[in-house]
């Protein structure tokens, strides 16, 4: 009898089942890994407001409620093709108590390249004082009916201190 050599067909349906697993995996982390990256460079839109509201605070022991208390004319680089020129300081005399100096971003819709999953979202960035140091930190709170961004897409620095 003659050795047969070869695949046979469920061999072969078995490998293109796993290679067909796999790559729907990577894909999807691919996915949420360019959604964070997104979101990374709103992020960075408000480093200049951030440092401005340390110093504000560093001098004058409460967080500013507005670009003009904070300096006026703040380099703040709104041109990033994912976050809106929404940037705002939330001051609490509107209607946000504990939240005073909170920095909300306010981001595109899907239509105008912003990933669905955080499109039409919001972050909150939150400044809390502990003695001389300010910690900013990123609730899961819906300010003026928008929602937040999911957990899952914030950076490394606004998730929870374990």
């Amino acid at each position: 009898m003659k050795k047969q050599q070869g695949f046979t067909l469920i061999e072969l349906m078995i490998v293109i089942a796993i290679v067909g697993v796999l790559a729907s995996l990577a894909t999807s982390i691919l996915t949420d890994y360019t959604t964070r990256a997104k979101l990374a460079e709103v992020m960075v839109v408000t480093r200049s407001i951030k440092l401005a509201q340390e110093e504000y605070y560093h001098t004058n022991r409460q967080f500013g409620v507005s670009v003009t208390s904070l300096g006026g004319d703040l380099p703040v680089p709104y041109g990033t093709a994912y976050a809106t020129d929404l940037i705002r300081i939330i001051n609490p005399a509107i209607g946000t108590p504990g939240y005073r100096g909170s920095i909300l971003v306010e981001l595109k819709y899907a239509s105008q390249g912003v990933p669905a999953e955080i499109a039409d979202k919001t972050v909150l960035l939150k400044p809390e004082a502990t003695g001389g140091t300010i910690r900013w930190t990123c609730p899961a709170v819906s300010i003026g009916g928008m929602t937040p961004v999911p957990a899952k897409y914030l950076p490394r620095a606004c998730l929870p201190k374990v």
